[in-house]
């Protein structure tokens, strides 16, 4: 009976059972590590979902920002359109959403009626002088659409146009100047909505006398 004691309590069985031990432990190690690299691979992934999510929400915050704002100004103008009398009433209310310019077709030549918060903007520009074959307007006028888009030669700006036809045979381009990276304003100007709005400010405009041939004025005495 003492050797049995002694043989379970030699260093060689005490070693032996160590070893066995740290075996095991180091086996659950292994599978620990497994389980933390999947869990730190499902974090990653989550963070890249969470990330995905907030690009998502802000981009609908925008949308929404822009919304209100362009429809608050909607609102305002058809407030003021309901008043004839409002002196107030100009071309300036064609700045809705973005910055603006306005331009007449007579021929081939564009002359500039109004604009807002563009800068370098050409009073009078041919058609066919090749100068200015880049400029969206140029390609609206020569394609069969009545909207177009382009990058500004400004970095970071894009242009939208819109072939308007007035019930007076006046035909009109107008043209959206707006930052390239915000892209809930183009879903609001590829709306029929939108395009219906701009076209009836002008006929408003229009019948008001507020379409004045101010590029044509210019041009003709430069």
């Amino acid at each position: 009976m003492g050797t049995n004691v002694y043989q379970e309590h030699s260093l060689d069985g005490i070693t032996q059972s160590y070893q066995t031990i740290i075996k095991d432990l180091m086996k659950d190690v292994e599978v620990l590590k497994t389980s933390l690299e999947e869990r730190e691979r499902d974090l990653e992934e989550a963070e890249v979902d969470i990330d995905l999510l907030n690009q998502q929400i802000s981009s609908l915050y925008e949308q929404l920002i822009v919304n209100e704002d362009g429809f608050n100004a909607a609102i305002d103008v058809l407030f003021r359109l309901s008043n004839f009398r409002d002196s107030l009433f100009n071309m300036n209310d064609l700045r809705i959403l973005t910055s603006f310019s306005l331009y007449e077709v007579q021929g081939e030549d564009l002359y500039m009626l109004g604009e807002q918060g563009t800068t370098e903007t050409p009073i009078h520009i041919n058609v066919n002088d090749p100068s200015y074959a880049h400029y969206l307007s140029i390609k609206l006028f020569h394609s069969d659409r009545t909207i177009e888009y382009a990058t500004s030669d400004r970095e970071g700006r894009t242009v939208a146009s819109y072939l308007l036809k007035l019930p007076s045979q006046r035909v009109l381009i107008y043209n959206f100047h707006y930052d390239s990276t915000n892209q809930s304003v183009r879903g609001i100007i590829d709306s029929k909505e939108m395009y219906r709005f701009i076209r009836i400010i002008c006929i408003h405009l229009e019948e008001r006398g507020l379409l004045h041939k101010e590029g044509g004025r210019h041009a003709n005495e430069a």
